[in-house]
Parts: C-alpha cells; structure tokens; sequence
C-alpha cells in the first residue's frame, strides 16, 4: 500500500525542535560510559575525520543544480548519535547551497545522545538555514508510526553511517528507507568493508557479541541487499585504522577502546582471562593490525555506498 507523502518536512525552529518520546536506549548508556568510549575512539581513529572527506566529495554530486528552482532539502540520518557527521553533512550543504531551506530529521535511539547532538546544534550558529526535527526511537519504532499514522515524507538524503549493524532485519529497514526517497534522492550508507581486519577478526574467532550488534554484516552483504531491492548504488573506499597500541602495551586509559571494539561495556572488567588474552592476541596478529611509525593499527576501513531508485 502506497503511504501519502509530504513534499518536505514539517518546520520548527532550529534551537527549540521536538523530540519523541519511548525511544528504546542502547543497554550500554546507562551511565553514558559508552559514549565516553564512542568519544575515546573518535580520538585514536581517523575514520571521523575520512568520513568526513568522503561526504565533501559526493555531496556536490548528491545536490539539485540551482537551475531546477528547488527551494528546500530534505535530509534523513539514521542513528546519527551526537551528530557530529550530521553537522558536517549539513554545514556543507548550506556551504554549497545557501539558497536552500533544509529540513533535517534525525532517528537516534538514545536519548543521551540526543542531548549532546541539541548541545552541538545550539553551538553552531552558522546553521541558519537549518530546521531539526529529532525521534528518540530505533529506526523500527520509526517505520512503525509512519505506516500506523500515515505520515511517510520523502528524503533527498538518507544517510546511514555506522549504524546499520543494530538493524533488524535489514533487508526490510532498506526497503522501508528506498521508500522514503524522493524520485532523485539518495540513500547513502557507511559501512566496515569486509575486508578488514575488524570484520576479518570477528568471523576467524568465536566472540560472544552482543545479540544486538551484528558485525558481520559488511559491506558485500550490504550491496547485495541493495541488489536484491533493486537500487543502483557506487561503492567509495573510505581508509580507516584504529590506533590500539595502548592496548597492547597495556595501558588503563585505553581500555575504553575494548568497548567499542566488542561493543560491550566495561569489557575489560567483565570478560574472562582467556578472552582478553585472545583478543589482545588478535591486537597483534598481521592479519588483523599492521605497525606503523612505531603503533599498531586495526585495520578498520569503511565502504561509502551512495545508492538511489
């Protein structure tokens, strides 16, 4: 059954957007230790920052020529977590196209992230052309009440970085996004390639994970679920190295990383002997890290998959 759309999103005011409420919260943020993790990484990874890059390259592609006379720009971003690569995202299009009204709506399970997204938004002022809109639900909750309430909306953009392990299903949540598109919209999606040595070390040994997190879903399964819903899409390699050497040498601060790695908190405390031994013996192995200037790196690389009808 087809939804009734809008032609764009519902306007409020940037500083004072509303939220939903009944967002199911990761298990992990109870004390935000997790998000003092996710902010660790940020700081010995350069996935962020390449990310980042890899948006500044396709963004100019994904824009309407000024031509087309389109006033305003709808942008989607699926577990965007404290938005720091949504803001990114939408500085840049204000930059290339300050004559567009955008509207941004974000999904974010978590309400504590949120928080700190609203925080960044109220400091950055030059996001003037910019209305939120955020949901404090999972992307099922999301798809849920659009079809209960026939209130479907289409996109120009609907990205989704990082986050499309703790999708379930996944083939459906695609499906549900491509129906979301406007007829020349674009639904790109940020996912670990399976070639790395992340990936690579999860399936060569057996880690109790979290049943929420699916980490073997990389980005060949990725592609082919967009060929099985019929989307055309192009494939960027993005580079992406975690710097562990902290790790292995055993230093205290840097046991934050082993969170986000197994994404379990506090793993260093509540994981067995053996499996830490394991894992810092992963840490070293050839096949999953390499050294380099003296530290040793995982090897993390990402996939930008830009896909349309």
């Amino acid at each position: 059954m087809s939804l009734p759309t809008k032609d764009h999103c519902e306007e409020k005011n940037a500083h004072d957007a509303e939220t939903s409420n009944g967002g199911q919260e990761h298990p992990f943020y109870v004390d935000t230790h997790y998000i003092k993790a996710l902010l660790y990484w940020n700081e010995t990874a350069n996935e962020h920052d390449n990310t980042k890059k890899f948006f500044d390259d396709v963004l100019p592609e994904i824009l309407p020529e000024p031509v087309t006379g389109k006033s305003f720009f709808n942008v989607l971003g699926v577990g965007s977590g404290t938005g720091k690569i949504d803001l990114h995202i939408l500085s840049t299009i204000q930059k290339l196209r300050p004559d567009l009204k955008i509207y941004s709506e974000t999904i974010e399970p978590t309400k504590e992230e949120i928080d700190l997204y609203k925080a960044s938004v109220s400091n950055t002022p030059e996001l003037s052309n910019v209305t939120f809109t955020w949901h404090n639900k999972s992307v099922v909750e999301y798809e849920a009440d659009v079809k209960q309430n026939n209130t479907a909306k289409k996109f120009d953009l609907i990205h989704m970085v990082q986050m499309l392990y703790y999708v379930k299903p996944v083939k459906e949540t695609l499906e549900f996004l491509k129906s979301l598109l406007s007829p020349e919209g674009r639904l790109v999606i940020v996912v670990l390639s399976g070639e790395c040595g992340w990936v690579k070390m999860f399936r060569n040994n057996i880690y109790p994970s979290n049943q929420d997190f699916n980490l073997d879903l990389d980005s060949d399964q990725t592609t082919d679920i967009l060929d099985a819903i019929v989307m055309r899409y192009e494939i960027h390699d993005i580079d992406s190295f975690m710097d562990v050497t902290g790790l292995v040498e055993g230093r205290e601060d840097s046991e934050l990383l082993l969170d986000v790695i197994m994404d379990e908190a506090e793993f260093a405390k509540t994981a067995s002997p053996d499996l830490k031994a394991q894992l810092m013996a992963d840490l070293q192995d050839p096949e999953f890290t390499f050294r380099k200037d003296g530290k040793i790196w995982l090897d993390t690389r990402v996939k930008g998959i830009v896909a349309r009808h």
